[in-house]
């Protein structure tokens, strides 16, 4: 009788170890996390900011940076797309880098037709403001 018992008791705990196995082998289901890609940010202003020290001029004709010391950069008309990087302090046009670029340190800007995205590779932070109809 005691060895039906220990058998028993045996059998239900490969039974549940192959049940724990096999919940384990699934993917969890988990909230879908929201990409920085589709993090909307809303300006104060028509001023989009990126960080204490950049911000994005979101009113003007052109592709519009301000930067620390209200340093003012700007790009192409804001009808044309644009990448750039911010890095130092300096924005700079992919192609034309300074020696010793990090990218881990930099911010990417790309000017679109209706939104400009930003991504922060040092705080791993970024998103999006919409521009506002043509000034």
């Amino acid at each position: 009788m005691l060895r039906i018992a220990i058998y028993l008791l045996l059998a239900s705990l490969v039974c549940s170890a192959k049940q724990v196995d096999k919940s384990a082998k699934k993917p969890q289901s988990t909230p879908e996390k929201k990409m920085f890609a589709d993090s909307e940010y809303l300006p104060k202003g028509g001023i989009g900011i990126v960080t204490r020290e950049i911000y994005i001029d979101l009113k003007s004709r052109k592709n519009e940076l301000i930067l620390k010391g209200d340093d003012r950069w700007e790009g192409e008309d804001r009808v044309a797309e644009q990448v750039v990087f911010v890095y130092q302090n300096r924005v700079w046009e992919p192609g034309v880098m300074t020696k010793g670029f990090d990218l881990a340190k930099a911010i990417v800007i790309s000017f679109e037709n209706d939104r400009v995205r930003f991504f922060d590779f040092v705080t791993m932070k970024g998103g999006f403001y919409r521009r506002e109809n043509q000034p």
